[in-house]
């Protein structure tokens, strides 16, 4: 069912866990001492609002995680995404019992080096410090010298036989699980509704990007028609201001109005007043 699918679940935890942290929040606040003086040698408890407002912070830092792990799915509309996380969907069975059996021998080694070598190296101390100390080889961290140094021939052969097992094998094992599901991921990748409905997105948008550029395309068009119509319009309208005024000019000399007249009528009202 779509609702169990890996997507789907990230966004309704998501989700709940952004009303939940809010919830805290609003705990925590209810938690904070009311009345308290700041230079005072009594005891206010703030133990209850630090706890929660320390959990509210680490339900946040694992929301953020969800926030960021969505944009998988949503890259997964677009073919180059899809086959990665078509991959990770396809392998998650395959992977999952890799990781039972790879813990299984993890648990082994770590109580074999416990037992061989915690009494004499702080390293296999305890069995976390062991399953730690021996996650830390796979990255290329340990300490040969010291396993030697406690047994020169125990000490070599479990390090070597946890590697060998660990390394060549089990990641050997996890490599092809993840490589047959990217072949699987491949071949379906062509019948896949997520890319579809991605090619008809991205067409979607292609065609109305193409619209836009038409109008635009014919309003330029059009502007660059009409400015030169209004740059006519403009000596029309220059040519008949023109022609009005010397019209008027020519009325005026028939009439024989000019402007001595009108100051000598300017000046006769004045002499009246």
């Amino acid at each position: 069912m779509v609702l169990y699918s890996p997507a789907r679940l990230a966004h309704i935890s998501n989700i709940l866990l952004y009303y939940a942290l809010w919830v805290l929040k609003f705990l925590a606040f209810s938690m904070y001492p009311a009345r308290f003086m700041m230079e005072t040698d009594s005891f206010v408890l703030f133990r209850s609002y630090a706890s929660v407002l320390f959990l509210s912070q680490r339900v946040n830092a694992f929301n953020a995680f969800l926030a960021w792990f969505k944009i998988i799915s949503y890259l997964s509309l677009a073919p180059e995404f899809a086959l990665v996380t078509n991959t990770l969907y396809k392998s998650a069975a395959g992977v999952s019992n890799f990781f039972l059996i790879f813990m299984i021998c993890m648990l082994a080694f770590s109580f074999a080096f416990n037992i061989a070598f915690g009494t004499e190296l702080e390293a296999y101390a305890t069995h976390f410090s062991s399953m730690s100390s021996l996650m830390k080889a796979l990255l290329g961290d340990f300490d040969w010298d010291a396993l030697v140094d406690t047994h020169h021939i125990l000490g070599p052969f479990l390090f070597v036989l946890f590697e060998c097992v660990s390394v060549f094998v089990i990641l050997n094992l996890l490599i092809a699980i993840i490589s047959e599901a990217y072949e699987d991921a491949k071949a379906g990748l062509k019948e896949s509704a997520d890319v579809e409905m991605g090619r008809e997105i991205v067409e979607y948008m292609r065609e109305g990007l193409d619209y836009v550029a038409e109008k635009h395309t014919k309003l330029y068009r059009c502007v660059t028609r009409v400015v030169p119509c209004l740059k006519k319009l403009e000596k029309v309208q220059d040519m008949l201001e023109d022609m009005i005024a010397e019209k008027i000019d020519d009325a005026k000399e028939m009439l024989g109005l000019d402007d001595s007249t009108d100051d000598d009528d300017d000046d006769d009202d004045d002499e009246a007043r």
